[in-house]
């Protein structure tokens, strides 16, 4: 499930962002094959491959958004059950071992993107999409790789239960941030393009 944690902006903006997109990335190529988002997403994630592109997509968000991060959204994953038995479930790598949990309310694994948690209204405001998701959450990305600016101890104890993870590229300097990683002590888990940093979780019947 794609939320936005933030209030949709008014139909007339979003027209005005959509054609003001549309003019920056030019003739957008209809290519078969392309799963899910769309051709205009393929072609801003296209323009974006660039920090001239990167440049002028920040300015249209900052425009009707506030921010690029503010057009965020937070994608929450869950497996899906037909039946009302009972399952097990398991994460592992680190490995937290097996528990229970019913269809009522499945294990999640949520991820927030670039998400600017750390305001106190920004946090409402996806709270008011997330509230009643959060107790399933089993593991939890912080926002903008585990950034000091995009949340705080408040987010992380969101989801009590929750693995903490933050998404960088190895060797990183910059993220995650001291605050962010001393906040989440043992909870946190950090993830990086090298296989043993890998976090799992799936599930089976019982």
């Amino acid at each position: 499930m794609l939320r936005p944690y933030c209030q949709l902006i008014p139909i007339a903006d979003y027209s005005l962002l959509l054609e003001d997109l549309k003019a920056v990335i030019g003739t957008i190529a209809i290519l078969a094959g392309r799963p899910g988002l769309g051709e205009l997403a393929y072609a801003i994630a296209n323009h974006a491959r660039t920090q001239q592109g990167r440049n002028v997509l920040r300015a249209l968000y900052k425009k009707y958004v506030g921010s690029s991060n503010q057009s965020s959204l937070s994608l929450l994953s869950r497996p899906l059950a037909a039946s009302s038995r009972s399952r097990t479930w398991r994460k592992v790598s680190p490995n937290f071992g097996s528990q229970t949990w019913s269809s009522r309310s499945p294990p999640s694994w949520l991820n927030t993107a670039d998400a600017e948690l750390l305001p106190a209204a920004a946090f409402d405001a996806w709270m008011t999409n997330y509230a009643a998701d959060l107790p399933s959450v089993e593991v939890l990305s912080l926002p903008h790789h585990g950034s000091d600016h995009n949340s705080g101890l408040v987010f992380q104890d969101s989801a009590p239960r929750a693995m903490l993870v933050a998404h960088v590229k190895a060797g990183s300097k910059k993220h995650p941030g001291i605050a962010a990683r001393k906040l989440a002590g043992s909870r946190f888990a950090l993830v990086t393009e090298e296989a043993s940093t890998r976090v799992s979780m799936w599930y089976r019947q019982t």
